[in-house]
């Protein structure tokens, strides 16, 4: 082991001392760290931030999880105890002159002791908050060592459970832990149950008084002030009075201070003042505005207990006005999203972790992500419940692209516990978690659960219980759903809270027509997608499809030896169990029947593209809908799932297609009783101009004739515009319009597309490059091709896929490698037969 010296880190002490100037010195704690099986000792140098798994995996003492059937050999590690010990470390002066030596952990998962210099310091139950010791307590002038004893989350979370004096319905051993939900497995995920120490850590010394954070909420906000809220979080050894001075200013704002004082007692305090900002510059979601983000300065001084006190911190904020507008309407409520006072029409999807193991999801890894959701018109990604809240990256990057969270609280489909100490426990992380997260302006909504109370009322948990046993669960979950988490969120931000999503599930009449739906009709009973259409609910938290990820991405999950839906190995990485089956049922509504694994592949990302766009378009055409998420934006792992993006970043059909059906300006053609028509939508204030025809073509793609319709300028809203005409056999509509100096299409099929005689046709494609990173790909077709799938088996981005090429046609699209490429890359095309 290595011997930190004491210059290096008196060294960054001081460093840190003096850009601050602050009596408070904050770092973080960079150490080395060894760790081990508990039982047998054998020490070896681990990566912190990071868990056992990855720990292990880094030594190769287990196979990737993520290839092949590798889940099933690996889950020993998950029933073991391991330790996590820091080399010896000692502290510079300037930090023992303080009175108050603080080490605090930003994440451990899950059940674990920390020890320090021999001695216990704490017991930790709970991943979703931080935990301090102090590392004055026992401090020895060499050879300090803390120590974190982890043990078995599965027998861990086993004993909690008999330990219970009512039955949990739903995955009870993992509703008892504190830990992220989805390491349990899930439907689409994995069952990797780590321990380790996953977030950052961090060394605070003080003596006095400390100014630990401040935050802001916006009470009221137009173009002439803002009202906001200041708290100011300050720990005291003694009791006095404190000023607070500060200063805030955007990129082309002029600053504004503001000056306040407040009184202060030993122990924890909240000091709270309201300010006025004047001329504010307020902050839209993408296409609706700017994102304009205040950095701002906040400064404590006075005199506590004869001592000069002076502590500053920096932080940033954006200011708008968010409410959830509930009120009533003639046949149930409206639930939409309010900013800045307008009515916005949320587009989006629902984010999972996008890794089991998250601490090794880069920076890299984030912005890319939410940039291709930005790039499909995105505006809210909902952060699902069995997850973990994000790091403050994920936030930042949202508050700078635009992009407004609905933020779950870390509780899904299950009953929790609810007594005293698991409710204390809870009521910390909630504090925590939403203080961390008050003064981003992209959090529109505190969310406390997914699906519990859906479950709870129509999953048949209740069978079997007795009315005491139902009493206890109902009064757990009063408590934890309608006082703790709701209280928490009302102490420190003006953010709206609801109770769980859905409020309602689809087995009451009223799902339809009050609070948040999660639609699953289609999938779970194999209802057609035409359903999208007839339920439309206030707003849709969730809907989804399932497709299988890009032939690239499967193949570092599962060898190609084993593309077989009957291969034993494959099924590891299609965790519905109904999951093969519905997809190929669903495919052959719409398709013929593929003749190979590469094709069924394609196809069912087709149906699933299909699906969800038929969906959102049927929520963007509806006035009373306030908004569209679909299920799920992405992958923690290569695996068949309900993503839009897979685990590899490669966009499957939906993706590159929710880009145009959430565009602010779109139309698109569609059929009823009353015949084609075409919806137009504008959610922007500028007129949207609507060509004065549509073309029909026939299968070969010809064009037969055109069907006129008045040209004029949509404005914002909702338009139909009937073409006063039905379809025949064999006909395809088109049309097509100027957004922006690109021409958009949208090509639709009255019927079913395995009713077309579609003509096979030859693809010609020709690929050049001046520097092998970006790469223009021509091509071209003889006759109509349908849903061209572009695929290249290199890392990279293309910039359009699954496009129609009428006959003739040239397309030029884009191939952004991930490196330069020595060697013109290989083009594979296919279309639909």
């Amino acid at each position: 082991m290595k011997f930190i010296a004491a210059s290096a880190l008196t060294f960054l002490l001081c460093l840190s001392l003096n850009a601050l100037q602050a009596q408070t010195i904050q770092m973080p704690f960079e150490t080395e760290w060894d760790f081990t099986d508990a039982a047998d000792e054998h020490w070896r140098e681990a990566t912190v931030p990071g868990y056992v798994h990855t720990d292990l995996r880094n030594y190769n003492l287990i196979p990737d999880p993520y290839y092949a059937d590798n889940e099933n050999r690996v889950q020993w590690v998950s029933n073991k105890s391991w330790l996590y010990r820091t080399v010896p470390f000692i502290l510079s002066d300037d930090i023992l002159a303080k009175d108050h030596v603080e080490l605090t952990f930003r994440g451990i998962d899950t059940f674990a002791e920390i020890w320090y210099n021999g001695e216990k310091m704490l017991d930790v139950n709970n991943a979703h908050r931080s935990w301090t010791i102090d590392l004055k307590e026992g401090y020895v002038d060499y050879n300090n060592v803390v120590e974190i004893r982890f043990r078995s989350p599965l027998k861990e979370g086993q004993a909690l459970l008999e330990a219970q004096d009512h039955p949990l319905p739903g995955e009870a051993i993992r509703a008892v832990a504190r830990k992220p939900q989805f390491h349990y497995g899930w439907d689409w995920g994995p069952k990797l149950t780590s321990s380790g120490i996953s977030g950052a850590i961090d060394l605070r010394a003080w003596s006095g008084v400390t100014l630990d954070d401040v935050t802001f909420s916006t009470l009221s906000a137009n173009r002439d002030s803002a009202v906001l809220e200041v708290k100011c979080f300050v720990r005291s050894d003694h009791s006095g009075t404190i000023n607070i001075t500060g200063n805030m200013s955007a990129l082309v704002t002029a600053a504004n201070p503001f000056k306040f004082s407040g009184d202060i007692q030993p122990g924890e305090n909240v000091i709270t003042e309201q300010i006025v900002v004047k001329r504010p510059q307020l902050w839209w979601t993408a296409n609706l505005g700017d994102q304009p983000i205040y950095d701002v300065t906040v400064k404590v001084t006075g005199e506590v207990n004869g001592q000069a006190l002076r502590e500053f911190v920096k932080t940033k904020l954006g200011i708008r006005t968010i409410e959830l507008d509930t009120s009533p309407l003639e046949n149930g409520s409206r639930f939409r999203f309010l900013l800045n006072g307008e009515p916005v029409f949320m587009k989006g999807a629902n984010y999972i972790p996008q890794d089991l193991f998250d601490t090794r999801v880069s920076e890299y890894d984030y912005r890319e992500l939410l940039i291709d959701a930005q790039a499909a018109n995105m505006n809210m990604l909902r952060v699902w419940g069995g997850g973990i809240y994000e790091r403050d990256l994920f936030y930042d990057l949202c508050d700078s692209l635009g992009i407004m969270v609905w933020q779950d609280f870390m509780f899904a489909c299950a009953m929790y516990p609810g007594d005293d100490d698991y409710a204390e426990n809870v009521r910390i992380e909630a504090q925590e978690q939403v203080q961390r997260l008050s003064s981003h302006p992209c959090i529109a909504l505190w969310c406390g659960n997914n699906e519990n109370a859906e479950g709870w009322a129509r999953w048949g948990w209740q069978e079997g219980l007795s009315k005491k046993e139902k009493k206890r669960i109902e009064e757990s979950y009063t408590r934890i759903f309608d006082d703790v988490l709701p209280s928490a969120v009302s102490a420190t931000t003006n953010v709206p809270y609801w109770a769980s999503s859905p409020m309602l599930g689809r087995g009451d009449d009223r799902h339809q027509f009050e609070g948040d739906a999660h639609y699953w009709g289609v999938w779970h009973d194999a209802e057609p997608f035409d359903v999208f259409e007839e339920k439309v609910p206030r707003f849709m938290s969730e809907f989804g499809f399932q497709s299988f990820p890009d032939e690239f991405t499967l193949r570092t999950g599962v060898p190609q030896s084993e593309w077989d839906t009957t291969s034993s190995v494959l099924k590891v990485h299609e965790k519905h169990p109904r999951g093969f089956k519905l997809i190929d049922e669903y495919m052959l509504r719409e398709y013929n029947q593929a003749t190979d694994f590469r094709e069924w592949i394609y196809k069912s990302q087709l149906v699933q593209r299909n699906g969800m766009i038929k969906g959102i378009r049927a929520h963007r055409a509806n006035a009373e809908c306030g908004g569209s998420l679909y299920w799920q934006l992405n992958d923690c792992w290569p695996v068949a799932s309900w993503s839009s993006i897979d685990y590899r970043g490669r966009w499957k059909a939906l993706h590159y297609h929710a880009e145009q059906a959430f565009a602010p300006q779109t139309m698109w053609l569609n059929e009823d009783e009353k015949g084609i028509y075409l919806t137009v939508i504008n959610d922007t204030q500028d007129a949207f101009a609507v060509p004065g025809s549509v073309t029909v073509l026939n299968a070969s793609g010809e064009a037969i004739r055109k069907s006129s319709i008045e040209q004029f300028k949509a404005t914002s809203g909702i338009t139909r515009v009937d073409l006063n005409t039905h379809s025949a056999e064999g006909e395809i509509y088109m049309i097509e319009w100027n957004d922006g100096g690109q021409t958009r299409r949208d090509v639709f099929f009255p019927n079913k597309t395995k009713t077309y005689d579609l003509p096979e046709t030859r693809i010609i494609t020709e690929a050049t490059s001046r520097d092998q990173i970006v790469w223009e790909i021509k091509l071209r077709s003889e006759s109509l091709a349908v849903d061209v799938q572009i695929n290249i088996m290199e890392e990279g981005k293309l910039s359009d896929n699954y496009f129609t090429l009428l006959p003739g046609e040239t397309k030029v699209i884009t191939f952004t490698a991930e490196r330069r490429l020595r060697q013109t890359p290989t083009v594979n095309a296919q279309y639909v037969r």
